[in-house]
């Protein structure tokens, strides 16, 4: 056994030691449970599947409901004060919170994010997809086709990109609002798997709905979101092109894109990997933000903490997936991300780590002969 595989090895013992009393601790963040879930899929846990399906179709805003409803922490509108939701209107109905404690759910900004409600979404259609049962399929049908409806509802303008309002999205106090290049890759996530989810169970009305929005998201993002050589971070709430670079935009890498915009896409990836490489590893965004709210972030800061290590693995697994050249030899990147911080600087462990450490494993998984 070669020394990474040890050092694999102590990260699939740490994750099975944590993973049952991650899905049961008092603060849970819907977004992240998506990775988790992707690689309990991968290795055909099934029982750990479903757990987290009966879990997640519990915490959507449907009615009725035994949750109570707080939003606004994020909102420049609600002065960022929590606010509890009296009643669940259109405007709610079919989202996800951002996190749950308890019987208590949290939706960071005015409105639930576009990204927790679709990779929330994406969880109920691959898990259905592995499990392969036609009843459980009826049992969270209902729960897929709100969630369509209420990402259907974020394009507001009607261009085919899906908008959102200051922080809804992981990037808490950076005030992104308008249509955010990483967020609507999460909704094109989300369709791809439920067309999957679809045909694997021959429900053609959902099939023929997802199709119809993925083919508009997927050309809106093309043609609106693509400038020059890369995916731009985003269009604000203003009209104004958003030309940070930030590495959430591989996301994309996971999606259709990569049949369908196939240039594009590997363009993209060498495009970030060259401007944000910093250290041995690649920055999360560039270049920063000075005012933020509620939450005082310092320029220098950008965001590298403990996201970090997430979407620089996210960027090696588009890049190994599609067969791009990354811009740093994938053993040393690999090694940047998934061992110099998350096994050797962080022996203490925080649970907020487990999402990187299953990201790690499945790529590992997948590619373990190039990263030997």
């Amino acid at each position: 056994m070669t020394s990474i595989d040890k050092a694999v090895e102590n990260l699939r013992r740490r994750f099975e030691r944590k993973i049952d009393s991650y899905i049961k601790k008092d603060k849970l963040v819907l977004r992240d449970l998506f990775y988790i879930l992707n690689y309990l899929i991968f290795k055909k846990n099934k029982e750990r599947v479903f757990n987290i399906l009966e879990l997640i179709s519990h915490y959507q805003i449907l009615k009725p409901t035994y949750m109570r409803f707080m939003y606004g922490l994020g909102d420049p509108r609600s002065r960022f004060n929590w606010t509890q939701l009296s009643n669940i209107t259109h405007d709610y109905l079919g989202g996800f919170p951002t996190y749950v404690k308890g019987n208590n759910a949290f939706i960071y900004g005015r409105y639930p994010d576009i990204d927790s409600t679709a990779l929330s979404v994406a969880i109920l259609a691959k898990g259905i997809t592995l499990l392969g049962d036609e009843k459980i399929y009826s049992k969270y049908r209902n729960n897929i086709v709100y969630g369509i409806k209420y990402l259907e509802s974020r394009d507001a303008n009607n261009n085919g990109l899906l908008e959102q309002l200051e922080n809804e999205d992981w990037m808490h106090s950076m005030l992104r609002c308008g249509s955010i290049t990483y967020s609507n890759a999460t909704a094109l996530l989300a369709l791809d798997w439920i067309i999957s989810a679809a045909i694997s169970v021959g429900d053609n009305e959902i099939l023929r709905d997802a199709k119809l929005f993925r083919g508009k998201l997927l050309n809106a993002i093309s043609e609106l979101l693509y400038l020059d050589e890369y995916f731009i971070e985003g269009i604000s709430c203003y009209g104004c092109l958003i030309l940070r670079y930030s590495i959430d935009t591989v996301l994309l890498g996971l999606t259709s894109v990569s049949k369908y915009l196939q240039n594009k896409i590997a363009s993209h990836l060498q495009v970030i990997g060259k401007q944000l490489l910093h250290n041995g590893l690649l920055k999360n965004i560039d270049t920063t933000q000075k005012n933020t709210r509620p939450e005082t972030v310092n320029p220098g800061r950008l965001f590298n903490g403990g996201i970090w290590t997430l979407y620089n693995l996210l960027y090696l697994y588009s890049c190994l997936r599609l067969k791009v050249e990354p811009v740093i030899d994938v053993k040393l990147l690999y090694n940047n991300a998934s061992f110099m911080w998350l096994d050797h600087k962080l022996k203490g462990y925080n649970d907020n780590y487990l999402p990187s450490i299953a990201v790690a494993l499945y790529i590992y998984e997948l590619f373990g002969e190039k990263l030997r």
